[in-house]
Formats: C-alpha cells, sequence, structure tokens
C-alpha cells in the first residue's frame, strides 16, 4: 500500500474515533489531549506520596478555579509534578497568573501552561519526496504543531528523515499506527507533558540517560557509542550520592548522532534501560 493511503475498510476518520474510543475504555480519556485547560505545576512537596499530594494541590487550585482533575507523575530524576486540568479553557490565563508563585506545603509553585508533546521521529523517507509532500501525508493523520525534515543532503544518510509534533496524543499515535501499516517508514513515539517552551536542538550532540552510576566510566561510554561515528566531545556527570547519572556526546556530524538515538534509546546497559535523545540547546 502507497504512502499515506489508507485502506478502504475504515476511513480515517473512523479509525480516529475508535482510537479515541478505546483510550476512554483504558483511562486515558482525552484531558491529556488538550494542553488549553491544563496548568503544569513544579516544585512539589518531595517527601509526600502521589495521593497527599494530588488531595493537596486539588485543595489549592480549587480555590482559583473550577478544577476538573489532578494529575500527579514525576520527572527522570523524580521529581513530583502535577497537571491541573479545568472545566474551561477560557479561565486558564486567570488562574495561571494568581497562581504563579503561590505557596504549597511551604514551597512557592512554578506554574507554567502544560503542553503535550506528541512527537514522532520519522526515518527511512525515500529521497524523492519533498518535505511538503511529506507534510501533506502526515497532516491527514491530524493537527501538527511542529514540522522539520532533513533531507539528505544535511543527513548525510540515502533517505530522509523528520520530526514530528502533533496538538494531541490521539492523532500522534494514530500516525504512528498508520506510518507501520502503510508505508515503508520507519517511526518512534514519545509523549511529553511538560511546560510550554520553544526548544531547539543541537543535531550533532546526544542526550543519554538513565546510566549505572557504578558502573559507568567515560572509557564505557566511548567504546560503546563510538560505532556511530567519530566522537568529538564526551561529558559524563554522576551525582555525588552516586545515584544519578547521565552524558553528553558530541558528534562529528549529524548522521551519527541520529544513528546513535535509534539504536540506543531503550536498549539495556549495565542493568538499565538507557534514555537517549539529541541534546536540546538549552540543556
Amino acid at each position: 500500500m502507497g504512502a499515506g493511503m489508507v485502506g478502504s475498510e475504515e476511513s480515517i476518520d473512523g479509525l480516529k474515533r475508535r482510537l479515541e474510543s478505546l483510550e476512554l475504555r483504558m483511562g486515558c480519556g482525552t484531558e491529556a489531549d488538550s494542553s488549553e485547560n491544563c496548568l503544569f505545576v513544579g516544585n512539589l512537596d518531595n517527601s509526600r506520596d502521589a495521593l497527599d499530594l494530588r488531595a493537596s494541590v486539588l485543595r489549592h487550585f480549587a480555590q482559583l478555579g473550577a478544577v476538573s482533575s489532578v494529575r500527579i507523575n514525576r520527572d527522570p530524576s523524580n521529581r513530583p509534578y502535577a497537571l491541573v486540568y479545568f472545566e474551561h479553557a477560557g479561565q486558564v490565563d486567570a488562574i495561571l497568573k494568581k497562581g504563579k508563585n503561590t505557596v504549597l506545603d511551604g514551597r512557592h509553585l512554578r506554574v507554567e501552561k502544560s503542553r503535550t508533546n506528541c512527537s514522532l521521529f520519522i526515518d527511512s523517507i525515500p529521497a524523492g519526496l519533498h518535505a511538503v509532500q511529506v507534510r501533506s501525508i502526515l497532516a491527514q493523520y491530524g493537527s501538527i504543531r511542529e514540522f522539520n525534515m532533513l533531507g539528505t543532503a544535511y543527513s548525510q544518510l540515502p533517505h530522509s528523515i523528520a520530526y514530528v509534533t502533533y496538538s494531541s496524543r490521539t492523532a500522534a499515535i494514530f500516525a504512528l499506527s498508520q506510518i507501520k501499516q502503510t508505508t515503508e517508514w520507519k517511526a518512534d513515539l514519545k509523549i511529553e507533558v511538560k511546560p510550554t517552551l520553544t526548544t531547539a536542538y543541537d543535531h550533532r550532540s546526544i542526550y543519554i540517560g538513565k546510566l549505572n552510576p557504578d558502573c559507568i566510566s567515560p572509557k564505557l561510554l566511548v567504546e560503546r557509542f563510538r560505532k556511530y561515528g567519530t566522537i568529538d566531545h564526551l561529558l559524563l556527570l554522576v551525582h555525588p550520592t552516586q545515584t544519578l547519572a547521565c552524558a553528553y556526546v558530541k558528534y562529528g556530524t549529524p548522521s551519527a548522532c541520529y544513528a546513535a538515538v535509534r539504536a540506543e534509546n531503550g536498549a539495556i546497559w549495565q542493568g538499565s534501560a538507557l534514555r537517549v535523545e539529541m541534546k536540546r540547546i538549552d540543556a
């Protein structure tokens, strides 16, 4: 089946509705798809469990507006944060102004508008396809927030690659399923909920997280990651308590960076599942 074609048995709209229905039955809901009615709340008390934090955050923000739900999560450094959903998107800006730097459990809250990043990294796009064509194919699966495509001249690969961020989780998951069914492209999905920020990436550098602090060393990192290309610089960071470790690797070419991300993200090494992604320029 050709790129961008969907089987005649079920329309795109029908498949989307079926996926949304499945997410609702699984308890995912659709509120995570909507960042317009959601605030990100950070700097919560790390000593409290999720139930206590949820109740505390709910009480705090219920004084500012009509809260529909509160979700408590933790970031890769195990710091808790909350996603507070409100019944009306129109009230979020006013609540944001009131809630910024307010105090909860003796801590000044970090309150920002949230953004659900539902991104696909797409590999093996035929070199003959132009960015306009690829974006048109991907746009039929949902609203695109951001699209970047690197052709063969820049990626130094025999094919093109693309990064696409959809406006909703449902669209991103649907796009992933259709890409796998209808094309020979390779795609990986990443979903994050975070404060709204403009993110840029260093296309020659990678971030490596979830390293084993008891076993890792610069020498071992070089031995594992140099197979993807020439390493210009490596920085290993180990927390003083020896509980966390991460590293940054800068390659000589973007193609080495992309190859490392594709091969190593999620790979098991020294008893840990690695988190490998392109380095954010603000990191």
